[in-house]
């Protein structure tokens, strides 16, 4: 018994100190990545590479878009943004091509899809990111077209709401002028109620990214 409590301990330990040591912290069995604007792989392609360098240097001063002074016109295209909720972050794809990745929170309860109200769960599936809040109470937002028919249709056989309002969303409202590390801040855990969270930083390079006139796919998965 104790050599096995030894080795249970040892396990533990290690694994919290790998944790400590990557910046991150553990969620049951999710890494929770720290920073919030993570590095994207590399490509391959040379000509992808450059593009990729071009971006982080355009995005690396927040004072820039900050201040509104980016040529959008030199921003690459988004046409995909893909979630992956148990690794807690999203890429956001130009063609095939990973332009920038950001940590994220999800709702409290966050294994499996959502299927009503208050359930604390982010959706899972594809959908639109249709229209966006510059007044949300988490700094700002874009709308993700939850529910679709198919989450309409499981909720009114079960006679429930599907529940609604799922946001790509800042972390507060009370950080903008505190700083650029408040600026960078995320949560050390999911806190929203289904919502997808990241940080002020990220939600105003998407603000950016974005075409405001056109709706982004968005593919939530688990």
């Amino acid at each position: 018994m104790k050599k096995r409590l030894s080795k249970s301990f040892l396990l533990s330990f290690f694994v919290t100190l790998s944790v400590f040591l990557a910046g991150g912290t553990y969620l049951g069995w999710h890494y929770l990545p720290q920073k919030d604007i993570l590095t994207v792989p590399q490509s391959p392609d040379p000509k992808i590479q450059m593009a990729q360098n071009e971006l982080e240097k355009i995005l690396n001063n927040p004072q820039d878009i900050l201040d509104d002074s980016i040529n959008i016109e030199k921003l690459p295209k988004i046409t995909l943004i893909k979630v992956y909720k148990s690794q807690r972050y999203m890429d956001v794809l130009s063609g095939d091509t990973i332009v920038r990745r950001y940590a994220i929170r999800l709702g409290f309860t966050p294994t499996g899809h959502k299927t009503e109200e208050g359930d604390g769960k982010t959706p899972e599936g594809k959908y639109q990111l249709d229209w966006r809040n510059p007044n949300s109470l988490f700094y700002k937002s874009f709308h993700v077209s939850y529910p679709n028919k198919a989450d309409k249709a499981q909720a009114e056989k079960r006679s429930v709401s599907p529940g609604s309002d799922i946001m790509i969303h800042g972390s507060s409202n009370k950080l903008k002028n505190m700083g650029e590390a408040l600026y960078h801040y995320i949560p050390n855990s999911d806190w929203t109620w289904g919502c997808i969270a990241v940080s002020n930083a990220a939600i105003d390079e998407l603000w950016l990214l974005l075409d405001e006139k056109t709706p982004t796919p968005i593919e939530i998965l688990p």
